[in-house]
């Protein structure tokens, strides 16, 4: 650094500006002004060396408003444009568009620059934000995985499988490879990747007894698991897994017991843990006490899919707290009705349902719950997924909870766009629920499932399930609720056909045929479009020509069928009103004679 110019010449000033000599008094005869050293230029240290920087000078506010006086002389163009109220004219230029946020996904190095490590922390990221991750980059990721496998430590396959799940990313070959590598490291694994590792090959499509190893392995370290979230993971990779040890499950729940207090769990912890019980079928009343009652803390902050998860465990072990719980869950998930996704509208119909012949005083509350849920799902019964919908309609039939006749139509519509794409099981589901949800020409509901419970009995006549059901307000709108469900039928029928040609499993149970075969009545007998059978030549056959070939076709098969439903299938048809000449009480009376 330069020295003061200065102090070179031994000069300095007073407050009065005159110099004064090096050594003495001011000239002036005053005291002598304190020196002050010059300002130091800042400097900066930069990887180059030291640089330069200029410094900063803050540019000083304005803090009041300048008085007419004070404003500054305008010119004379200033002034006309001021009196002609110009405004200033547009840039020629576009500006600039906005930049961007960008995400952890542009940020990622190159997959092929990545290293082992590198690249767990990828797949990890890219499930975070599977807008920005598509097929391309997680190609790229399982190119550089194969090329990095015998380098890949146990907590990069743990991440790479984990985001390989989340983001739904099938790769059978290279999930394969990793399971391979992975039990052949198992003593290395600690407890939390080797229960990550275990739940990401569980949602990927592997069985139990492809993974007993891993499944071993996690039942040794189940005292390692601490935290909330490694008891979660550990829970819930079991329950997809569906396994049976009931010793394994048992030692894991004394462990959520172990560290329910210390390990600071939320209810949406809880609501996972409960619903892996629920899948294995581990019903400890005691338990699942404790867990209802720490997850009252933190239910206000629980989603309507976790709510329905508590409440459905709590009623399936019918817990002590089952009414407290239900009590608490009714006005939260009320106040998200509006806003639930159809997934979480099936659950809450499936799970609040379950809780209705256990919830004691709230069944009132709930059963309103269910009826707004109801309301909610039919307006928008087209968004749903084909199997959801028959697994809601389900739910609504089996508790006989009333539906409005717009409603119903909405939900008969709905099947009918979805007729193609369902399961012969789901569509024998959708046949049954309709005819037990349909108004019949007198605007009452028919009574083809068995009795309801006095919870929901007690519903219904109250007022919330009076006003739950309106009556059709003239005879059009009766007509179309009644032509919606024949178009339901007609959409379905052939699917029942298919069923009962192929002898399907779920159908062709004893209690399930005559159901099915009822709801067809049932819903048929309010149209007369005809439904051709898919094995029929002729297009222009009747529904019980059809479904009287189907059956015929299935009994010459499987004669033996016909004593678990034969009976009952024909008392049903005749109380539903079939004469002697219907075809399908024909081909029973046949059959049993030939028999």
């Amino acid at each position: 650094l330069k020295p003061h110019p200065r102090a070179a010449v031994g000069l300095c000033r007073d407050r009065a500006g005159h110099a004064a000599p090096p050594g003495g008094a001011s000239t002036a005869g005053t005291a002598m002004a304190a020196w002050r050293p010059h300002r130091r230029r800042p400097l900066q240290w930069v990887i180059s060396g030291i640089k330069e920087v200029a410094p900063f000078l803050p540019r000083p506010l304005r803090n009041r408003k300048l008085q007419p006086s004070e404003q500054p002389a305008l010119s004379p163009g200033q002034e006309a444009k001021a009196m002609l109220g110009h405004r200033k004219a547009p840039a020629l230029l576009p500006k600039s568009p906005p930049r961007m946020l960008r995400t952890g996904v542009d940020l990622l190095p190159p997959p092929s620059l990545m290293d082992a490590a590198a690249l767990g922390r990828a797949a990890s990221t890219a499930a975070r934000d599977p807008l920005s991750a598509g097929p391309a980059l997680w190609e790229a990721l399982a190119k550089r995985a194969r090329e990095l496998l015998p380098t890949l430590d146990t907590e990069d396959v743990a991440l790479l499988l984990n985001g390989m799940a989340r983001a739904q990313h099938s790769d059978s070959e290279l999930a394969r490879e990793l399971l391979g590598i992975a039990q052949g490291r198992l003593p290395y694994f600690r407890a939390l990747h080797l229960s990550m590792a275990l739940g990401a090959l569980a949602k990927l499509g592997f069985r139990a007894e492809e993974l007993e190893a891993l499944v071993r392995e996690a039942e040794d370290r189940v005292s390692e698991l601490l935290n909330a979230g490694e008891l979660t993971i550990a829970t819930v990779a079991l329950g997809r897994l569906r396994v049976a040890r009931p010793e394994f499950v048992a030692r894991l729940a004394a462990q959520v017991d172990n560290r329910l207090s210390s390990g600071q769990f939320h209810a949406r912890e809880l609501s996972s843990v409960s619903f892996a019980y629920v899948r294995l079928n581990f019903l400890d009343v005691e338990h699942l006490d404790r867990l209802v009652s720490c997850a009252r803390h933190t239910l206000h902050e629980a989603a309507p899919r976790e709510l329905a998860r508590l409440v459905l465990a709590a009623s399936r072990a019918q817990c002590s707290g089952t009414e407290a719980l239900v009590a608490s869950a009714v006005p939260l998930a009320a106040e998200k009705v509006p806003f639930m996704m159809p997934a979480d509208m099936a659950d809450t119909a499936f799970a609040f349902g379950h809780a209705l012949p256990v919830c004691g005083e709230a069944a009132e509350e709930a059963g309103a719950l269910l009826v707004a849920v109801a309301q909610q799902a039919a307006q928008s019964a087209e968004r749903f997924e084909s199997w959801r919908l028959p697994a809601l309609l389900q739910s609504l039939s089996r508790w006989q909870l009333p539906v409005r006749p717009e409603d119903f139509s909405r939900f008969a519509r709905a099947v009918s766009l979805h007729g193609d794409a369902l399961s012969p099981a789901s569509a024998a589901q959708a046949l049954c629920a309709l005819a037990v949800l349909c108004p019949d020409r007198h605007g009452s509901a028919t009574s083809l499932s068995a009795a309801a419970s006095p919870a929901v009995e007690a519903f219904a006549s109250g007022e919330a399930g009076k006003a739950a059901v309106l009556p059709l307000a003239d005879d059009a709108a009766r007509e179309d609720t009644l032509q919606a469900a024949g178009c339901a039928a007609a959409a379905l029928g052939p699917q029942l056909c298919h069923a009962l040609e192929t002898g399907d499993p779920v159908v062709m149970r004893g209690e399930a045929v005559v159901r099915a075969v009822e709801a067809a009545y049932v819903l048929r007998g309010f149209s007369n479009t005809p439904g051709p059978s898919p094995s029929s030549s002729n297009p222009n056959d009747s529904w019980r020509d059809a479904l009287a070939s189907a059956l015929s076709a299935r009994l010459g098969l499987e004669p033996s069928l016909a004593d678990s439903f034969i009976g009952e299938l024909q008392g049903s048809l005749v109380a539903l009103g079939a004469g002697p000449e219907d075809p399908v009480l024909q081909m029973l009376e046949q059959h049993f004679a030939r028999s």
